[in-house]
């Protein structure tokens, strides 16, 4: 699958939340520790470890532990097009035990809290990433990545995050990797 989405800075996070919330289906509240793992020699691919828990509908917590990959591309206006492989495994531990035994070692640890809502085709989330602030992104998951099909969906993206309350000059073009390194050296 390809993931195809767009995140911007959120200056005004509860106005955000209120012109969302008009528009968009309420999925839930999520807390979301991710740990990055790199290869130690070439080619240096890199693995997510996801601890993700949700509190949906008032119900106990549910946890569970993705593992994501993705082959990451920025295009121009700072939309993103990943081919994203992802699944559950019932022991984080023993998985990232696994990697370090095949040369991985820890690169970066990121920890969001997120509102989700779904609009349509996009999977819109209101995150918190702790140091570094407050963003809304937005998302859908297409089987290709043909030029037209992007180019469809970016439009389509840009007019959710003005839905949300958001400019296109908002647009972060970095990944979040990138903005929490700098982070770390200041």
């Amino acid at each position: 699958m390809y993931e195809i989405e767009i995140k911007a800075w959120d200056k005004e996070p509860a106005r955000t939340e209120n012109l969302t919330a008009a528009f968009a289906e309420y999925e839930g509240f999520f807390d979301k520790s991710d740990v990055y793992y790199k290869q130690k020699a070439p080619p240096k691919q890199s693995v997510r470890l996801r601890l993700e828990k949700s509190f949906v509908d008032g119900k106990e917590p549910v946890e569970k532990n993705w593992v994501t990959y993705k082959q990451k591309e920025t295009r121009d206006g700072g939309l993103e097009v990943n081919k994203e492989i992802e699944f559950e495994v019932s022991d984080g531990n023993s998985f990232l035990n696994m990697l370090e035994g095949l040369g991985f070692e820890l690169s970066l640890k990121k920890h969001k809290k997120t509102k989700s809502y779904h609009y349509k085709e996009f999977h819109i989330e209101l995150v918190e990433i702790e140091s570094l602030g407050n963003f809304v992104e937005i998302e859908t998951l297409q089987e290709d990545e043909n030029p037209e099909t992007v180019k469809r969906l970016q439009n389509a993206l840009y007019e959710v995050l003005e839905k949300c309350g958001i400019s296109k000059d908002a647009v972060e073009k970095r990944y979040y990797s990138e903005l929490l390194r700098q982070q770390a050296k200041k």
